[in-house]
């Protein structure tokens, strides 16, 4: 026992020697000032003047329009496009979406990606070759200094790990935005049939795409956003970048078609984006998110907070949909409060058989008894 435990100690001190690069120069970018020289910021301008001070949305239900859509972003973006993502799969509509965005940065497009370092372990060489492009950039948010030992490395640095970045958001000239509960890969995108995630997204245009491209900016200039370069130690080359595409290409001609018509050429793209023309809802709206700072304990609960205010706002009727229902005691005390105001409650969120983390759903098990018992309507 006594050698096991001097083992693992050994394996914790290694884990914690190699720590994060120190004196990493992180340059300081922003989002377009003016979309309105783009074609994406003029498409829906007559919308948007006849609502002023508004946003449009258009929920986004279907998995295989939510690819679409970002494949046009990609495919009609004429200056910059901001990717921010918790998981980029390598799989068949991944790989689409990294050749897209390589190909706009071929055309000029200056492309920032920053993605959760968690989910990225296993393809870090190939961001690592997609920012080697002088125009593209890939950062990690909060990642690990160990590449292959990470769970020595969790047990060494314990709670700073477990904070990571779950937004999910592309933004196109800062003109229009796709956000949601997607992240990138096959399961999110209509690719499978067996094997589908529900899911939902909205389409944004007007001012609140700025505020969208303001949270970007911020978890991008964050001190806890690294380069990819840095943490992996690699100097890449642009032909690297290059042979890169070339190799998506081949390897995406040899695949299996997708279900679904993907028509890449400029007509169709711009013909795709604009079948949503009518479908936008204007109303004001604005972009809600917990700071980057929340790590180290000083970024503001604004998210918590928002729920909260809504919920004491509601004066009959309080709809909530959420993958994961994890309240917490405070959670079960503001809910019975409403019920006792006469607010009528209904939750919809997975079942067991619905749920691919069962983590989260034995923290929601814990809590649903007592979330019944406060008058809380539960549908599964």
């Amino acid at each position: 026992m006594a050698r096991l435990s001097f083992a693992i100690g050994v394996l914790l001190l290694l884990a914690a020697c190699r720590t994060l690069p120190a004196n990493v120069e992180r340059e300081i970018s922003h989002a377009l000032a003016d979309p309105g020289g783009a074609w994406l910021g003029q498409l829906f301008q007559q919308e948007a003047e006849a609502h002023p001070d508004e946003s449009g949305f258009v929920p986004v239900a279907a998995g295989t329009s939510a690819f679409l859509l970002r494949s046009a972003f990609a495919g009609l973006a004429e200056r910059t496009l901001d990717l921010q993502y918790y998981i980029w799969e390598e799989d068949l509509t991944g790989r689409m979406l990294l050749r897209d965005v390589l190909q706009a940065a071929e055309r000029g497009v200056r492309v920032r990606i920053l993605l959760d370092d968690i989910p990225v372990d296993g393809g870090s060489e190939l961001f690592s070759k997609v920012d080697a492009h002088p125009l593209v950039e890939v950062r990690l948010f909060n990642p690990f200094a160990n590449r292959g030992t990470r769970i020595l490395e969790v047990m060494s640095r314990g709670v700073g790990l477990n904070h990571r970045m779950h937004n999910k958001i592309m933004v196109a000239d800062n003109a229009l935005a796709i956000t949601g509960g997607r992240n990138i890969g096959d399961n999110y995108f209509g690719v499978d049939e067996a094997l589908n995630f529900r899911d939902l997204d909205l389409l944004a245009a007007g001012p609140v795409v700025q505020e969208f491209s303001g949270m970007f900016d911020a978890f991008w200039n964050s001190e806890w956003s690294w380069p990819i370069a840095s943490i992996l130690r690699e100097d890449r080359t642009q032909q690297e970048s290059v042979a890169l595409l070339e190799t998506l290409e081949r390897w995406i001609a040899e695949q299996p078609a997708l279900p679904y018509e993907v028509d890449e050429n400029l007509p169709a793209m711009r013909a795709r984006i604009d079948t949503f023309r009518d479908e936008f809802l204007w109303g004001p709206a604005r972009a809600v998110y917990d700071s980057p700072d929340k790590i180290n304990g000083k970024g503001e609960p604004r998210v918590a907070d928002v729920l909260f205010k809504t919920g004491n706002d509601a004066t009959h009727e309080l709809l909530i949909e959420t993958a994961y229902l994890i309240p917490g005691e405070s959670g079960i005390v503001i809910l019975e409060e409403l019920v006792k105001r006469g607010i009528r409650i209904r939750v919809l969120t997975n079942s067991l058989a619905t749920n691919d983390i069962i983590a989260a759903h034995s923290g929601y098990a814990k809590y649903r008894d007592d979330v019944l018992r406060a008058g809380v309507e539960i549908y599964e």
